[in-house]
């Protein structure tokens, strides 16, 4: 898991209030489940494995009150994200892998291919870093 970035929040609201907040935009996006230190949300499919955890901390208090005379409170929403090939990305890079390897004659070739091959399975998706986004604009 990478760090994907945090949140700060200030609000009048309680530490549960911001929970419920994180896990309803979390919700949106996947199935969320608790954890020991906050939500994870798992929206994986056969092609790729995705994650995104998230961890609510108190921050401590600003000093100051909000309109409804309730104590202002510093909230960090920390973020990280995880990415990994499923089997079916796997086998699908293998075989493309092995046709470069068999069709092509020269090593420079199969070698461009390999590398091609591993970069397309490691690249990130950008799709969580989209989401993630929203999320963080959302919440804040």
């Amino acid at each position: 898991m990478m760090d994907a970035g945090s949140v700060l929040i200030e609000t009048g609201e309680g530490f549960g209030s911001v929970i419920g907040c994180v896990k309803a935009e979390l919700a949106e996006y996947g199935e969320v489940k608790a954890t020991d230190l906050g939500f994870s949300m798992d929206f994986s499919n056969s092609w790729r494995r995705r994650r995104i955890s998230c961890t609510v901390e108190d921050a401590g208090s600003t000093g100051s009150n909000d309109s409804e005379d309730r104590e202002v409170r510093r909230y960090a929403v920390t973020f990280k994200e995880g990415n990994a090939s499923g089997w079916l990305r796997k086998v699908f890079f293998a075989v493309l892998l092995a046709a470069l390897a068999i069709l092509t004659f020269r090593c420079i070739f199969a070698l461009v291919g390999f590398l091609l091959a591993a970069y397309w399975s490691i690249i990130p998706a950008s799709s969580s870093r989209r989401i993630l986004e929203r999320i963080k604009s959302r919440i804040s």
